[in-house]
């Protein structure tokens, strides 16, 4: 499904089984929270739309792909990205994921591959633990300034961070 405005909204489960789109509108669990499930088969793209991601008191669980192309995310009220074993998280733009909407801290929990690519930094403002399995790889470009991986909060780490 597409999501460009408008919240998804209660503290029942989604999955999504081939792609999700989210260029805009907001992820809340309501009195939840509630899941976004991303299934081992599925893409999740966070576009560079016109409109505004917010991400709060939801469960943001990522067992395929998410491909992060454009426009900061912001967050707040205890929202949590779960990025699991297996999974993927490719950030490919200079983007921020804020912490900005009040409320307890967010939560980005690792266990899957964090990748940063392209030129740009790009910025996590969420507590962020690398857990078990978790990989966390900046990939240069050959000959490209290449921008880095920004962790404000960064927690726990059970495995390993790498820059190339």
């Amino acid at each position: 499904f597409t999501q460009t405005g408008g919240t998804l909204s209660g503290d029942g489960t989604v999955v999504v089984t081939a792609a999700h789109i989210w260029d805009g509108g907001t992820l809340d669990g309501g009195a939840g929270p509630g899941v976004l499930r991303i299934l081992a088969n599925a893409t999740s793209t966070w576009g560079a739309g016109a409109g505004s991601r917010a991400h709060r008191n939801r469960i943001f669980e990522n067992q395929g792909t998410v491909l992060w192309t454009g426009n900061t995310t912001t967050s707040g009220d205890g929202a949590v990205f779960d990025n699991q074993a297996g999974a993927t998280f490719d950030i490919q733009s200079n983007v921020m994921y804020a912490y900005n909407l009040g409320g307890a801290i967010p939560l980005f929990n690792n266990s899957g591959t964090l990748l940063r690519n392209g030129a740009l930094d790009a910025t996590v403002e969420l507590q962020f633990n690398n857990l078990a399995a978790g990989v966390v790889n900046v990939l240069g470009i050959p000959g490209v300034q290449n921008g880095g991986l920004n962790l404000t909060r960064s927690e726990e780490h059970t495995s390993e961070l790498q820059s190339h």
